[in-house]
């Protein structure tokens, strides 16, 4: 049998506003990416967060794996039915609502699609 270790238990601080996990996750992907990781460390500190470079670096890894999944994902989907016919329907939409508010909603759809391959 095995003796146990005797040493100093680690205390987690209690504050009146505890932070999850995923709420750091979401700080971090909040965050534009081009912002240095130290800088989002220092302004997770202010938050009251304490998060690592490491932390930053894996989390901001891990956002950019689920990315190239989702374009090989995508990429392998097929149209089914007449391609030419709802190309030639898209455009029409296109022109109606003009480009401005095409590509508007093109992007919605795209974050929607974003979304609902994470879950």
């Amino acid at each position: 049998m095995a003796a146990k270790k005797k040493g100093k238990k680690k205390v987690a601080r209690q504050s009146s506003e505890t932070v999850r996990q995923g709420d750091k996750a979401a700080f971090v992907r909040s965050l534009p990416r081009s912002m240095a990781a130290s800088e989002v460390v220092d302004r997770a500190k202010e938050k009251g967060m304490i998060i690592s470079k490491a932390y930053v670096h894996n989390i901001r890894s891990a956002a950019n794996k689920a990315a190239r999944a989702l374009m090989a994902k995508e990429g392998k989907k097929t149209v089914k039915g007449n391609k030419t016919k709802l190309e030639s329907q898209m455009k029409e939409l296109i022109i109606a609502l003009g480009p401005a508010r095409a590509k508007k909603l093109l992007a919605q759809v795209e974050v929607s699609l974003s979304i609902s391959a994470k879950k």
